[in-house]
This record gives structure tokens, sequence and C-alpha cells, in this order.
């Protein structure tokens, strides 16, 4: 796409936090939160007096697709000697997207307008869960680890692309669960 500029602007939140040792191990918890204030994509318009056309694209967009006002990730870590284990949530807000009325009428818009240009898609928010779990063989210098990756194999939303009817890839996570192993030697 031939695009003119983009002017973005948010706030970003990060705090992390270790607990004090405990008898049953160490605990750090962390949260990762981003604040999409707006996200305006400037294309090239003959028909334009500026020969520019600006378009938001956050949260709430009647172009196909756009950006999630809010993202987050939060972490509980925890080690206990050579054990250690990792829960993760990711957190992606709602959005709602433009489609038109002609083409989408089967089943794909989630609100169909009366006039050309008011229909539109919602795409609901988005949790996945992230669950990891190590040893390390300190004799070895080694380390292994165990992990599952969208454990309650949560879906992407749909959303009208593009491509047609699908997810978004910059933001939704291919379909699917996905079990890991990883074997770290250090020497």
């Amino acid at each position: 796409v031939n695009i003119g500029g983009i002017t973005t602007n948010g706030i970003d939140l990060a705090t992390h936090y270790k607990l004090p040792s405990t008898s049953v191990g160490d605990f750090k918890v962390g949260l990762d939160w981003t604040f999409l204030r707006s996200f305006v994509q400037v294309v090239p318009n003959s028909a334009s007096a500026t020969g520019f056309t600006p378009t938001e694209l956050a949260g709430s967009t009647t172009a196909f697709g756009g950006f999630p006002k809010q993202k987050a990730n939060l972490s509980l870590n925890w080690n206990y000697g050579d054990f250690t284990a990792v829960w993760n949530v990711q957190y992606i807000y709602s959005m709602t997207e433009g489609c038109p009325k002609a083409g989408f009428t089967g089943g794909l818009c989630s609100n169909l307008g009366t006039s050309a240009g008011t229909s539109s898609n919602y795409i609901g928010k988005t949790v996945y869960h992230d669950w990891q779990f190590g040893y390390h063989l300190d004799g070895w210098n080694t380390d292994l680890t165990f992990g599952i990756r969208n454990v309650f194999d949560k879906q992407p939303p749909t959303a009208l692309t593009a491509f047609a009817n699908s997810f978004l890839p910059a933001f939704y996570r291919v379909p699917g669960r996905e079990f890991y192993g990883r074997v770290t030697v250090k020497f």
C-alpha cells in the first residue's frame, strides 16, 4: 500500500515486582500494558482537496482491520532451587472494523447497517494463556525447558481482512495449541 504517513500515540505501562522469598520458592509478577490513543494512516487520494485521506485505525474504524486500543501481558514467575515455572497471560482488547454491506451479507458482518458504509464487524477481546516449566542440571550447566503456548486452545477472532474472512496475524496467534521443548547447554 502506498502510505503517505502514519501518526500514532499512546501510553506504555510496565511494572514488575519480586515478592519476598517464601518456603515454597521465589515469585515475581510482571505487567506490560499498552494503551493506544490514536493510529492515523494517511493514504493518497486524488479526489481529496489535499491529495490525501487520513483514517483512524485505533479501536473502532470504518476500514478493514485496525488496531486494538489495549494490549497487555501479565506474568507470574516461580523459582524453587533448580525448578522454574512461568504463567503468562496475553490480553488483546476488542475492536470494531467497518465492512461493506455489499458482498459480505453471508453472516460475515456482525452488524449490517441500513445504508452504505454503516455495516460493521465486532472483534471480541482475546486472552491467551502460556505455561512454561524448567529444570536446571547444575553439574552439566544445562537447562531443560518444556512449554505450552495457547494452553486452552483459544481460537483467534474472525476479522474481515484484505484476505477475506480470516484473522489478523499482526495481533492474534495462528490457530491451535503449541507444545515445545528446549535443551540449553552453556559452555
